[in-house]
């Protein structure tokens, strides 16, 4: 048991893991035990700042639509593959943004997008 430890406070809360150069790691780790304070209070208000500061430029509805427009993108080299049906793509999109922790209800906005796809065009192919 670490003698310094600090109680964590996870409750509703998910890990975000990043890859930070050795040196910032070694700050951030020094900076807290000598604070008494976990490395999330530490990165938590950045964050919280940084994302305020986007969701000016970009809320989270364009986000989404970013999103659909890549998967359209995606879709046109994947529908080539042989085998491969919108289902089979809706259904791999769907566990991957789950996977990645997109809000339910984006997926379920996503996979409405995609559901329209079949509409427009039955052969697998979308164009906009």
């Amino acid at each position: 048991m670490p003698i310094l430890k600090i109680a964590s406070k996870r409750g509703l809360y998910k890990l975000v893991g990043a890859s930070l150069p050795s040196w910032v790691h070694s700050y951030i780790a020094s900076y807290g035990m000598a604070k008494g304070i976990t490395k999330t209070e530490i990165l938590k208000p950045l964050l919280v700042n940084w994302i305020t500061k986007q969701r000016k430029d970009l809320p989270d509805e364009v986000l989404v639509q970013e999103i659909i427009e890549r998967l359209k993108s995606q879709w046109k080299f994947e529908s080539l593959i042989p085998g491969m049906t919108l289902l089979i793509f809706k259904n791999n999109m769907e566990k991957e943004l789950i996977k990645r922790g997109i809000f339910p209800d984006y997926i379920k906005q996503i996979v409405k997008e995609i559901d329209s796809w079949n509409d427009v065009k039955q052969n697998h192919s979308v164009n906009k």
